[in-house]
């Protein structure tokens, strides 16, 4: 299982791909049926559902699929978009692959509103046992399912995290935490220079780890820096 999300008033999940099955995406309702498709997308390791809870959509580096969840019907669509510098740079420093290694693209998605989809990630490294020996952010996309057209808004971006309607974004230490609005229009910059990742948000106020196990408390509609975060890493905030 790779990952879960409520769709309307079903449960979706994704699981990911066997040695004899490609990937497939169950569908249960509120009665306890359950329905679920094979869907050829080997690299996509996340989905998003649209807020009708109709349609699901699984990015990798070049594809969507997207999936009715009526009618379980897979469609599939090429993603295309130039080649920057700086990946074709990454693309030559990065050392081709060794037998005793093996690599892997990590994809997360976050559904924006108006048919946009945020997709950012990194494609890892690992050794021949199982561990992360290096990382390359692959940025911060916004896909646009209406036309599939695809929009780069950061190369260096690895991490996000939607705060109400703010786009919270980190990766390489010297973008440090930026904050777009959900068309990808840059709000502000903080913490550059610094390793930071955004945990979680409540409300207006999001905790961000800069430089663990620290972590600060930001004002997302203003990018004040609240202070310090006092006691336990949150790791689950319930709205009462």
């Amino acid at each position: 299982w790779l990952s879960g999300a409520r769709a309307g008033n079903r449960m979706v999940a994704l699981t990911g791909p066997t040695h004899d099955r490609s990937e497939r995406l169950i569908v249960a309702d509120p009665r306890g049926n359950i329905r679920s498709v094979a869907v050829d997308s080997p690299r996509a390791t996340d989905f998003v559902v649209d807020p009708n809870g109709r349609r699901a959509y699984l990015v990798s580096a070049g594809t969507v699929a997207e999936v009715d969840l009526d009618t379980l019907a897979v469609a599939y669509h090429q993603l295309r978009e130039p080649v920057s510098l700086f990946r074709r740079v990454l693309a030559w420093l990065v050392p081709a692959a060794q037998a005793k290694e093996f690599h892997r693209e990590h994809r997360r998605t976050l559904w924006l509103g108006g048919g946009l989809i945020a997709s950012f990630g990194s494609d890892v490294t690992y050794d021949s046992r199982g561990r992360g020996v290096s990382g390359v952010p692959v940025g911060l996309r916004l896909i646009n399912t209406r036309d599939w057209t695809v929009r780069m808004v950061d190369e260096q971006v690895s991490h996000a995290l939607l705060a109400g309607d703010v786009l919270l974004a980190a990766g390489a230490d010297e973008i440090g935490l930026v904050a777009y609005d959900l068309r990808g229009t840059k709000r502000y910059q903080l913490f550059r220079g610094r390793s930071v990742a955004p945990i979680d948000s409540y409300g207006f106020r999001a905790w961000i780890e800069v430089g663990r196990p620290h972590f600060q408390v930001v004002d997302v509609r203003t990018g004040r820096v609240l202070g310090p975060g006092r006691g336990p890493r949150p790791t689950l905030l319930v709205e009462r």
